[in-house]
């Protein structure tokens, strides 16, 4: 009898772990996910997300990360909490995008950014738009309180310049304009200025003026570039060494050299048609206007 008792037991046990493991299984929802951070480093792993209740009884949806770095064995983990459905993508500006939109064009969009730092996976802060007919009403910046100032902007820093040609792409406008907002601009150079102004010439951007004021006050007022200045007229170095030229012919190169990511402004075209005259800020403030190979900025025409 008491062995049956038993048996009958773990069988209820088996079938509740089943249920439960169904439950599971139809509540959370995982996928892969893969890119290469502002580092260098390649990471590969997934994510997964579920619907869960608060303290407060509201909705809220659990986010699980985990990523291996470089083909290491360990795994490097990273959880937050979103108010809806997150989306979750990898960046080509390196970092790993969270964006979460509750309300639609009356609710508000939630940007967080996670970065690899010192052996774990951490976020370098969020940023809550609340929006009124789809555009931003109100910004609310809230870097990550367990990191520096510093510690932040340097992340940032070098999110900027790790693939500067992203900037001027329409998808990256907002989760550019978010991560400049996080920083608040500290550590801007002349040569951000003008890789970044790029931002706020961007339609995306444009079309929303509280966010354009915002960025306009993070970004240095005396950008180099005039802010009637087209988008086309904005290139950036693709070779990884562009010698500048005194005068547009081959006789007229200089010592001196772009490399790769570099941004310029276009002035005009040579009567050839292969080069550039090209307006450059170094990253000490050095103004420099020369000519550039079309074919080192991609702009031959």
């Amino acid at each position: 009898m008491q062995k049956n008792q038993l048996f009958d037991l773990a069988r209820a046990l088996l079938l509740l772990l089943t249920f439960a493991t169904l439950v599971a299984s139809n509540s959370a929802r995982a996928e892969s996910v893969n890119g290469r951070f502002f580092t260098g480093q390649v990471y590969s792993g997934e994510f997964s997300f579920s619907e869960s209740s608060n303290a407060d009884g509201m909705r809220v949806n659990p986010v699980s990360v985990r990523l291996t770095i470089d083909g290491q064995k360990n795994l490097l983990f990273y959880t937050y909490v979103a108010d809806d459905l997150p989306t979750i993508r990898a960046s080509d500006m390196g970092f790993l995008s969270i964006i979460t939109n509750s309300g639609g064009m009356e609710g508000s969009v939630t940007y967080n950014y996670v970065i690899p730092n010192r052996d774990s996976l951490v976020s370098v802060g969020t940023v809550q738009t609340t929006l009124h007919l789809g555009k931003i009403e109100k910004i609310d910046v809230q870097p990550n309180k367990d990191l520096e100032k510093d510690e932040i902007n340097g992340f940032i820093e070098r999110i900027a310049r790790f693939n500067v040609s992203a900037l001027s792409e329409p998808v990256n406008a907002y989760p550019a304009a978010m991560l400049l907002l996080l920083g608040q601009g500290k550590y801007l150079t002349p040569k951000d200025d003008v890789n970044l102004s790029i931002l706020y010439k961007n339609k995306e951007i444009v079309d929303d003026p509280i966010l354009l004021r915002t960025l306009k006050r993070v970004i240095c007022s005396d950008t180099q570039i005039a802010e009637n200045t087209p988008i086309s007229s904005i290139k950036t170095v693709i070779i990884n060494k562009a010698y500048l030229f005194n005068s547009p012919t081959s006789s007229g190169i200089d010592r001196s050299y772009l490399i790769k990511g570099d941004g310029v402004s276009l002035v005009k075209k040579s009567d050839s048609g292969r080069y550039w005259l090209v307006d450059y800020v170094s990253s000490h403030g050095l103004r420099i206007e020369k000519w550039l190979r079309c074919e080192d900025i991609g702009y031959c025409r």
